[in-house]
């Protein structure tokens, strides 16, 4: 538990010392992160104490993440978005679009570099669960 309560005062600390200094706070806690993370985790938990801290911040971002997309919710003025329904439909396909014909593209070069290639069926797998995870957080 100590370890935990480290790191959420590392994640907290770190964002109040780069504002008081006049940097990015989130860009210091993103930093704070990555430390505790990559070298704190390996050099100074225990893996029950890595797995407990894991499990812990898992949970905080899905708290934090539900909470935005909830705030951000009942901000949206439905009409205005009722009105806009072509341009969002629009835009949901030209990104779709765009990630197909990237993983195709980079699937298709990668086929020239390697021994064993994946296989052209991957290619629509990849871009289909791009909209699986799309279409799952647009409906949180």
């Amino acid at each position: 538990m100590i370890e935990i309560t480290l790191t959420t005062i590392a994640a907290y600390g770190s964002f109040l010392a780069g504002e008081h200094l006049g940097f990015s706070g989130v860009i210091a806690t993103v930093v704070a992160g990555m430390l505790c993370g990559n070298y704190v985790a390996r050099t100074g938990m225990s893996p029950s104490t890595r797995i407990a801290a894991e499990t812990f911040w898992e949970y905080v971002a899905f708290a934090l993440n539900s909470i935005v997309f909830l705030l951000v919710g009942l901000h949206v003025n439905m009409r205005e978005l009722a009105a806009t329904w072509l341009l969002i439909v629009a835009a949901y396909a030209a990104v779709t679009l765009a990630r197909a014909g990237v993983v195709f593209g980079v699937l298709a070069l990668e086929r020239w570099h390697r021994r064993e290639p994946w296989p052209p069926s991957w290619s629509a797998v990849v871009t289909g669960e791009a909209c699986a995870e799309a279409s799952r957080w647009c409906w949180c």
